[in-house]
């Protein structure tokens, strides 16, 4: 399982390599915990971090550009552990 700096083709620039690895372990052990088959928790934890995922690497592409990004809204991120996995 990849996390992290290490699944995501983020710029550097965006210095998101640990917050993201936090947030997909956080998310993939929500879908473990509360999904009962591993392969539909993996199909779930894609889909749950799928759009997070894209905004970063755009948000980074900005920033490696020099261009003008607002991270403000990015960078306030939550994950409700206590809240069930829902699709």
């Amino acid at each position: 399982m990849l996390v992290g700096d290490a699944a995501h083709a983020a710029s550097p620039a965006a210095g998101q390599g640990a917050s993201m690895a936090l947030e997909d372990s956080v998310t993939l052990a929500r879908c473990l915990r509360d999904l009962a088959a591993p392969r539909r928790a993996f199909e779930v934890y894609e889909r749950l971090r799928w759009e997070r995922v894209e905004a970063l690497v755009e948000m980074s592409a900005g920033l490696g550009a020099n261009r003008s990004v607002s991270a403000n809204s990015f960078y306030a991120h939550h994950i409700e552990w206590n809240n069930p996995v829902q699709l």
